[in-house]
């Protein structure tokens, strides 16, 4: 009889389990981790390895805070990775673009023990452009630089927009300082 109880029990909680997500096929998000430097020099970044956040502050430096990034928000990245295709780029993009001073993308992210890394230094590209990425949309790089921006690249483009965004908007950069003086 307690045999009975027992597997009746064990097949209503399966069962519940089913029905509730907890047999979800999502990814661990334990085994995810990552690091995005943006900006000139690369000095703004997030870090989940290290729980950080860093802000250029332009002549004042950066400042460094620490940021435990929610579970939900990492899993945004983690699904953006792949559905723009992040995984599948080179370690190094060999943009057409070129920005003064130079804007430096790295994404560093390690998932199931693999680390991969990707990076974009504006500095190799032969053009000189000062608008902001994504201010711009997909047809004025068309028409401007007549298709030399890949579909790969340009899914890069928004991945690193959708972090950089995700940045912006937390309350931890929102908190730092405000950056004194710009670049030119």
């Amino acid at each position: 009889m307690k045999r009975k109880y027992a597997a009746a029990l064990l097949l209503a909680v399966a069962v519940m389990c089913v029905f509730s997500g907890c047999a979800s096929d999502a990814p661990d998000m334990s085994e995810f981790d990552f690091s995005f430097s943006y900006g000139v020099r690369s000095r703004g970044a997030i870090d989940t390895y290290n729980n950080t956040l860093k802000k250029d502050l332009v002549i004042a430096g950066t400042e460094t805070v620490t940021f435990v990034m929610p579970e939900e928000d990492k899993r945004m990245i983690f699904d953006a990775l792949f559905e723009y295709g992040v995984d599948q780029l080179p370690e190094k993009i060999e943009p057409s673009l070129r920005i003064d001073p130079a804007d430096v993308w790295k994404f560093k992210y390690t998932y199931k023990g693999e680390t991969k890394i990707v990076e974009w230094d504006n500095a190799l590209g032969e053009h000189n452009l000062f608008d902001v990425y994504y201010e711009q949309s997909r047809e004025f790089y068309d028409k401007w630089y007549q298709g030399e921006i890949t579909e790969a690249l340009w899914d890069f483009l928004r991945f690193k927009v959708l972090i950089t965004e995700y940045i912006r908007s937390t309350e931890a950069y929102q908190n730092m300082p405000e950056a004194e003086g710009g670049y030119q």
